[in-house]
């Protein structure tokens, strides 16, 4: 009988070991376990997140690196080109200078001829405007475009004729003055201001 007894209680124990075996016991609070797979499992979304940044960083950078580098590639080829027609165009250098030369030489030229003075028409029109009693003698222009017309009349009805007929003339003459009229023994001398319409010195 006791050996029957001390049988069952070594079954018994060896039952119980191996339930204790199968089970873990833990002494901590509930709190105390699940902060640490908080923890870990936020560590590890942080090292995920980081990774890809990485690698997005490092393709960004390489990306950027060889994009830079075609443009540099481009710019020398460019540089190159510039040069090479900077070479070839030297020649033509002396050659377009001297074409700028002639075309300023022309401009001059062609501006010299556009405000030449043709004095033929202007006695042209002295011609067809003056009286038959009076004469003209010596004349000149002051640096305002202004003519001084020395004349020899009959008499001083000749003089006033004349005068009218110079105010007359719209196609010729702008503005007329005149003065210095004197008695001589064989007649009147006066003189004419002209002030000449705009276009009478040119062709």
């Amino acid at each position: 009988m006791e050996n029957n007894k001390e049988k069952e209680k070594s079954v018994g124990d060896k039952v119980g070991q191996t339930e204790a075996e199968g089970l873990e016991i833990s002494l901590m609070p509930e709190r105390a376990v699940v902060i640490p797979r908080i923890i870990r499992s936020r560590f590890l979304f942080f090292l995920a997140a980081l990774i890809v940044i990485l690698t997005t960083a490092i393709i960004v950078w390489l990306y950027a690196s060889w994009h830079f580098e075609k443009i540099g590639m481009e710019v020398r080829r460019i540089q190159g080109e510039i040069q090479l027609l900077e070479a070839k165009s030297a020649s033509y250098l002396g050659k377009r200078d001297e074409i700028i030369g002639l075309e300023d030489k022309a401009a001059r030229v062609e501006n010299i001829l556009n405000n030449h003075i043709y004095w033929t028409r202007f006695f042209s029109l002295l011609e067809s405007y003056t009286i038959p009693d009076i004469y003209f003698g010596d004349f000149s222009a002051d640096t305002k475009g202004v003519i001084h017309l020395n004349a020899t009349a009959r008499d001083l009805v000749s003089v006033a004729k004349q005068d009218i007929v110079f105010s007359n003339a719209p196609d010729f003459i702008k503005e007329v003055k005149t003065s210095g009229i004197r008695k001589l023994p064989k007649g009147v001398s006066a003189s004419f201001s002209l002030t000449l319409v705009d276009g009478v010195f040119r062709k």
